[in-house]
């Protein structure tokens, strides 16, 4: 996993980080408003070496400082081990408790899925606590949340506007679809992939709409609309003639107009089809 650090040197804008990582020759290091500037931090803490022309002049640069700050107290643990182990039958020194001005960790993690829908962004913000005190936790932790929610806010602008929800809120539930009038025609079917395919013909609007099902379906859909029917009146060319409401929607890729309910003409009883 990519260990994310900020920056403290001069020039670099507040929301620059460098990105750290493991590699077989030592550390990737890269800005992440820059990716394409990668650079390879090889050697040690006493010796680092760093293929950034800023090392090549001064033999120092934001890279080896950036794995120097992030690796250095793993390193100092390490040294301290090494040392209590050569050091093994003498009276045993207490080990200093960590600095509590280690830098604050960032981790970002962005859940993003095939469709678009799901665009999701978690900020993480950690920092040392240890011998600090009850007020200057508050105001660390204060900092931190406006920071996240800086972070958050830009995400929003820009990935919740093409997720159609550009003010950052949950989107408002569409009004529901109110019926409107219309009327059965017919039965037909035309042929399918697995046989022929059963549907009755609807206008409504000024428009020719089609509602497929099974024969149950259908005959369920008359039924809906007040009038008696059975599955096996179900059959191709029969005419119906019957006044219904019903309750539209677009279908998936916004191409057609589907029929999504059926409902009487009017409120009454059943009646049985002429």
């Amino acid at each position: 996993m990519n260990e994310l650090r900020q920056t403290q040197g001069n020039g670099k804008a507040p929301d620059d980080f460098m990105i750290v990582s493991r590699s077989e020759n030592g550390y990737r290091v890269y800005s992440a408003l820059h990716p394409e500037n990668r650079h390879l931090v090889s050697g040690n803490s006493n010796d680092p070496a760093c293929t950034c022309d800023a090392f090549a002049e001064d033999t120092s640069c934001e890279h080896v400082r950036a794995v120097q700050e992030r690796f250095g107290e793993d390193e100092r643990i390490a040294q301290e081990e090494r040392l209590a182990i050569q050091a093994e039958g003498q009276p045993k020194k207490k080990r200093k408790p960590a600095s509590n001005n280690l830098p604050a960790m960032m981790t970002l993690k962005r859940s993003v899925s095939p469709d678009g829908r799901i665009d999701s962004l978690s900020v993480e913000l950690s920092c040392q606590i240890e011998q600090t005190s009850a007020a200057d936790i508050k105001s660390r932790a204060g900092a931190m949340l406006r920071l996240q929610s800086e972070i958050a806010g830009g995400f929003l602008s820009v990935n919740g506007k093409r997720n159609g929800n550009g003010n950052g809120n949950r989107a408002s539930k569409a009004p529901e679809a109110q019926p409107i009038p219309a009327k059965m025609l017919s039965i037909g079917s035309t042929n399918g992939k697995w046989g022929p395919r059963f549907f009755i013909s609807f206008q409504a609007n000024g428009q020719a709409l089609k509602l497929f099902g099974t024969t149950k379906q259908l005959a369920e859909a008359v039924i809906a609309a007040g009038f008696n029917y059975s599955e096996e009146d179900v059959a191709e060319g029969v005419s119906l003639n019957l006044p219904c409401r019903i309750v539209t929607k677009p279908s998936a890729d916004g191409r057609f107009l589907n029929i999504d309910q059926v409902l009487p003409g009017s409120i009454s009883p059943p009646q049985r089809r002429a």
